[in-house]
């Protein structure tokens, strides 16, 4: 068409692919929100399942035993919000970790929880039958996030993916009672849920008895499944109790707080971008009209309504920003399925596709830019529309 002669279209390129990745961004940084706030809250069905243990005081300094006795764990039992109750059992006997292979040694402690207690993809796979020369090892995630960025690098020793640690056996020195043996142990799996090293209910129970004190030792940590765990009525028993929640978590407040800055950094760098690129495309748009304001006079002249010109080129814009929108879905689209790649190969679970939040903010931001552009763009053309002199 006339109008668009002599447009400038590396302007409008360069405008488009500022537009792009701003959006691009800004639409990560939600998908990695949603992200982060399920990482470090757990998904709704991890949340009726909680770690209770007792306050420590200073009674516990001195030696006193702050573990569960047979009528607390009956109450607990009993109280109306709570569904199942099991004890962590902790190993009775000396445990002892060994890789030939990385040089490296160190003291170690069991717990036992029934599998079905655990948030792993195969519980029944998490399993020990006396005679077995391998045993396998559950891990908790924010555990092998201390090895990797605190104990690997002070001692010089290789950083591992959840991925690569599974491929990873090493022996396990189980001593007691006079008596040694070694087992091949393995990474199973991994917890959010529960803080600790377990190992399989059927090894703890053989072990303790071949090789612990065989002195009943009271449970100082309880795994509960209530009803809603975060109830007034759950919490307020636990406060009159002197208990409290434990819940892993595979981020910490402190980390967390920083990755939601970072986060928080990368969408307002992302939103300032296609802020930007809004801009430029409305500057061109407006040089546009400029250049061509003699021509649009003329069809103005004519008998073209002001109207149909400004649809004319407020279709090109949208064209434009439609092109924007579907580049930038497209971009989010890859980094999602590279991102959920990269995560899978940490233990963690996520989505391969993006959420419809991330989609709704691009469409949302997209037509806020539209909007402006179509409003200035009807705007310059009536003050075309002035009577010839």
């Amino acid at each position: 068409m006339v109008i668009f002669s002599g447009e400038s279209r590396w302007q409008i390129a360069v405008a488009l692919f500022g537009g792009v990745i701003g959006l691009v961004l800004m639409m990560s940084a939600v998908e990695l929100w949603f992200d982060l706030r399920a990482l470090n809250e757990g998904s709704s069905g991890e949340e009726r399942f909680v770690m209770v243990n007792k306050q420590v005081s200073l009674l516990n300094t001195f030696g006193v035993a702050s573990g569960f006795n047979e009528n607390e764990l009956e109450d607990i039992i009993g109280q109306p919000f709570v569904e199942n109750v099991s004890p962590l059992t902790s190993n009775q006997f000396r445990v002892t970790a060994y890789s030939p292979q990385l040089g490296f040694s160190t003291e170690l402690f069991f717990e036992s929880l029934p599998a079905r207690y655990l948030d792993l993809k195969d519980p029944m796979g998490f399993s020990w039958r006396e005679g077995d020369a391998r045993l396998p090892i559950v891990l908790s995630r924010d555990y092998l996030a201390l090895y990797n960025f605190g104990f690997a690098p002070a001692q010089g020793l290789p950083q591992f993916t959840a991925g690569t640690i599974q491929r990873v056996s090493f022996d396990v020195i189980v001593e007691g009672n006079g008596k040694r043996k070694v087992f091949k142990g393995y990474i199973a799996g991994f917890s959010d849920r529960v803080n600790s090293v377990l190992v399989p209910e059927e090894f703890m129970t053989w072990a303790n008895a071949a090789y612990g004190s065989q002195e009943f030792v009271r449970p100082s940590r309880l795994m509960v499944e209530a009803e809603n765990p975060w109830s007034e009525e759950f919490q307020a028993y636990l406060s009159e109790n002197g208990l409290e929640v434990g819940r892993g978590k595979l981020i910490g407040g402190q980390v967390a707080l920083a990755m939601s800055l970072g986060i928080g950094f990368i969408g307002a760098l992302g939103l300032s971008l296609v802020a930007v690129a809004g801009i430029g495309v409305l500057l061109v748009f407006e040089l546009m009209v400029s250049k061509a304001s003699a021509r649009i006079r003329l069809l103005l002249e004519l008998g073209y309504r002001s109207s149909r010109i400004s649809a004319l080129i407020s279709e090109r814009l949208l064209w434009l920003m439609a092109l924007m929108a579907i580049l930038a879905g497209v971009g989010v689209g890859v980094l999602r399925f590279l991102q959920a790649g990269w995560m899978a190969a940490q233990g963690m679970n996520a989505a391969a596709l993006p959420n419809g939040w991330s989609f709704g903010a691009g469409f949302a931001v997209v037509a806020v830019l539209a909007t402006v552009n179509l409003v200035r763009i009807r705007h310059l053309v009536n003050r075309l529309v002035v009577p010839a002199v």
